[in-house]
């Protein structure tokens, strides 16, 4: 049996986004015999998903700030001599863009971004720094792990990124572990006909406002919406609720350990952002059988929803178009086994799992 590689995985945190979630299963379903595996956590004092550390080893720098994070970074990395360090979320993929001429350079170094960074920094008054910073350091990347077509199209034309330092890899979804999840969460009896249900940061790429726009225009309709997820937007969407006359509708959840049985319950799931690397809760719903309503992010939503059978889409910003998908959607007969077995065919764990060391494999 040939060596293992040695891989180590970065990551800033491990708290609750859909991005962390995904790479904790990621390494967590990595084939050990291959592998030898370190996770490196910047800053693990509130760890959200668990890390199976009888296969796996962790070493947390618990600090707020990278650049204190530098020097154990080098002395891990000259001293364990590992063949691939792989980072993840933009912040620290910039941050390890800036200091690689200073880090050991026999490691092949790749990242794995997770959203459309062209918009992502249209919303950052330092965004033109950091398109620079892109622009300028992602080149010194052995590869650029892309979530979506649209992300792999980002980096090339506006970012000038060859195609040969682009991959493209979808998420994963843990389908057993979505369901078995749902059918362990205990969720209230719905309250109205209708069940609508979103998940995701209260923040404003998120469009939590649009989707109350767009069920304000069906107000006469007996629904329920539950938002699961928290951030500043919180009061704001609250008050936005009331004002469009619905506040009696909808209830924020708050974070949920397991929002699976929330989904399953759903009618519809909502997803209503405004740009997605990947949406994550796609899959997950899609998972559990939940057909989605959502607007294109770009073109990214057109990866996972088969049209009129695991969802619809709808053109961005069309409020009242997103408002007549989700009547639509309601009288549809959706066939929620169908949507499971399209989802595990195209974003079961073990064949993105497969691609990962597929890439590692290949020198």
């Amino acid at each position: 049996m040939p060596p293992r590689q040695k891989i180590f995985f970065i990551i800033p945190t491990l708290t609750n986004s859909g991005s962390e979630r995904v790479f904790s299963l990621i390494v967590n379903h990595l084939d050990i015999n291959k592998f030898d595996i370190l996770l490196i956590i910047i800053d693990g004092r509130k760890r959200f998903y668990p890390i199976d550390e009888t296969k796996i080893r962790v070493i947390d720098l618990q600090t707020r700030y990278l650049m204190m994070a530098f020097p154990t970074l080098f002395k891990l990395i000259a001293s364990e001599k590992p063949d691939i360090v792989l980072s993840t979320r933009t912040h620290l993929n910039q941050f390890i863009a800036l200091i690689k001429p200073f880090l050991p350079q026999k490691p092949r170094y790749i990242i794995r971004e997770s959203s459309i960074l062209s918009k992502f920094h249209g919303q950052n008054f330092l965004g033109f720094i950091q398109d620079s910073i892109v622009r300028l350091r992602y080149k010194l990347f052995d590869t650029v792990i892309c979530q979506s077509k649209l992300m792999a199209f980002d980096f090339e034309n506006n970012y000038h990124l060859s195609q040969n330092k682009l991959k493209h890899i979808q998420n994963p979804v843990d389908t057993e572990g979505v369901i078995l999840q749902a059918q362990n969460s205990i969720v209230p009896l719905r309250k109205a006909r209708f069940r609508f249900v979103s998940i995701g940061r209260l923040s404003p790429e998120k469009g939590f406002d649009r989707a109350l726009n767009a069920l304000a225009l069906l107000k006469n309709i007996d629904f329920e919406y539950i938002i699961i997820g928290e951030g500043e937007q919180r009061e704001m969407l609250e008050n936005h609720a009331k004002m469009r006359g619905i506040g009696d509708k909808v209830t924020l959840l708050g974070l949920q350990k397991n929002p699976f049985g929330w989904l399953a319950s759903a009618d519809l799931f909502l997803l209503t952002s405004h740009f997605e690397g990947f949406p994550n809760v796609l899959l997950e719903a899609g998972a559990v059988g939940t057909p989605s309503i959502t607007f294109s992010c770009g073109g990214v939503a057109s990866e996972i929803i088969r049209e009129n059978i695991s969802g619809i889409i709808v053109e961005d910003a069309d409020e009242r178009a997103f408002a007549a998908a989700i009547l639509h959607g309601c009288e549809m007969p959706f066939n929620r086994t169908h949507i499971k077995e399209l989802t595990l065919e195209k974003f079961g764990l073990h064949k993105i799992i497969k691609q990962y060391e597929t890439l590692f494999e290949n020198k």
